[in-house]
């Protein structure tokens, strides 16, 4: 099945079986209270890109800790929508403090 339009989801994404194409036209919303999310796939795949957005609270000179539930994928694929800073493989490698850690 191919998403064909733009569908954001509230909930939870069930997929029990077969393979879904995003196909980019898939979002996963944020609010304060909820965070959509896609359940644990037993049998079927999900191909193409999904949005996933995340809720954070607007305070002032705090530190957050955000990760992103993908697998093999470079800081440099993710560097389009995330400032990197303090590493090598970053846009501002030489910057005093680093916005990146990974294990």
């Amino acid at each position: 099945m191919q998403i064909v339009d733009n569908t954001e989801l509230n909930s939870e994404l069930v997929l029990t079986l077969g393979n879904l194409t995003a196909a980019g036209k898939l979002i996963l919303n944020a609010t304060a209270l909820k965070i959509a999310r896609i359940a644990p796939i037993v049998t079927g795949s999900i191909s193409g890109d999904v949005t996933i957005e995340a809720f954070v609270e607007n305070e002032a000179y705090n530190y957050r800790f955000l990760s992103m539930p993908v697998q093999n994928k470079t800081l440099d694929e993710c560097s389009d929508y995330t400032l990197m800073t303090g590493l090598i493989g970053t846009p501002f490698p030489t910057f005093n403090f680093n916005s990146v850690y990974f294990i």
